[in-house]
This record gives structure tokens, C-alpha cells and sequence, in this order.
């Protein structure tokens, strides 16, 4: 599927008004305020990142996906279907940008105020923030996002080609 302008922008809005607001308003803002508001952001990326993953890396699972509101089984590619390896990697997703988040504080702020722990705790809230943004994806997919299946091509149809040319009796409506 090819992104269009209006999905970028709305991929890049909302970490873009984060970023305003911190740095326009940072004199003003107590720590915890800049802390939660930065949480926010960066857990942002992290649950865009693990749903990439779970869709780019997931497709590659030998299973066939389900649908997450169903749990019936549905073509590869379909809006809300999810593997347990796409699942996985949504996880491992989350995983990499928390651990990209610690090299980041650790190059800018050195080492003296981190503790294993401190570490421990953002990788597996990485994880589980990536596991639940993926998920809620997968549902918004499933329910709001229509698929199309032509069972003569045996491929999903993008969309908006389909809105364009003839439907046929070979399609089915995921």
C-alpha cells in the first residue's frame, strides 16, 4: 500500500505538537510535566514502530493470520489480521526503540543516574506499550478499514484502485 499526504500528516502530527509544546513551553513546565509529556512522545514512536514491524516482519509468518475480532482465519494483508509471530515482532518493535531511547540518554546525559533497573523497566515498558499499540491497530483495522479479497486473483485489492473499477463476484469484504 503506498502512504498518501494525509497519512504522513497524520503520522507526524501529534509528536510534532508534543515537541512544540515541550520546547515552547519548557521554562514554564515542572520536570515530571517535561518527563510525562516526553513519555508520551517517545511511546508514540514506539507503538508506530511496533505495529511496523508486526505488519512489515509479520506478513513473513508460514501461519495464516486471524482476524483479531473474529478469530476467523483471513487472506495475508487483511486490515486486523494478526499472527503470533507479527505479534512477536510488534513486541521486539517496542523493544528496539526503548533500548534506541536508552543509548540516546546515555550518549546526551552519561552514565551516572542510570540503574539496571531503570533500564530493565523501559525495555518492558517498550514491549508491553508496543504489544498493546499494535493491538489496539490491529482492532481499529478490523473494524474501521475495509479489506477487499478477489478470490479469482487471489489477492487483496487496494482500496481505492477497487473504487475505480468494476466489481466483480470474486471479491469478498473483510
Amino acid at each position: 500500500k503506498k502512504r498518501n499526504a494525509i497519512q504522513v500528516l497524520c503520522k507526524g502530527l501529534f509528536p510534532s505538537f508534543i515537541s512544540v509544546i515541550i520546547a515552547y513551553y519548557k521554562p514554564m513546565l515542572s520536570n515530571k510535566c517535561i518527563n510525562f509529556l516526553s513519555g508520551i512522545y517517545i511511546g508514540y514512536f514506539i507503538s508506530a514502530n511496533a505495529d511496523t514491524w508486526a505488519s512489515e516482519l509479520g506478513i513473513a509468518s508460514t501461519k495464516e493470520p486471524i482476524l483479531i475480532t473474529t478469530f476467523k482465519i483471513v487472506p495475508k494483508g487483511t486490515n486486523g489480521g494478526v499472527t503470533l509471530f507479527g505479534t512477536c515482532m510488534s513486541i521486539c518493535g517496542g523493544c528496539f526503540i526503548s533500548i534506541v531511547e536508552i543509548i540516546c540518554n546515555v550518549i546526551k546525559n552519561g552514565t551516572n543516574d542510570i540503574t539496571l533497573y531503570m533500564i530493565s523497566m523501559k525495555i518492558i515498558l517498550g514491549c508491553v506499550i508496543g504489544f498493546i499499540g499494535s493491538l489496539l491497530d490491529s482492532i481499529i483495522g478490523a473494524v474501521f478499514q475495509m479489506t477487499i479479497y478477489n478470490t479469482k486473483t487471489k489477492q487483496i485489492v487496494d482500496t481505492h484502485e477497487y473504487m475505480s473499477i468494476s466489481k466483480t463476484q470474486n471479491d469478498i469484504y473483510y
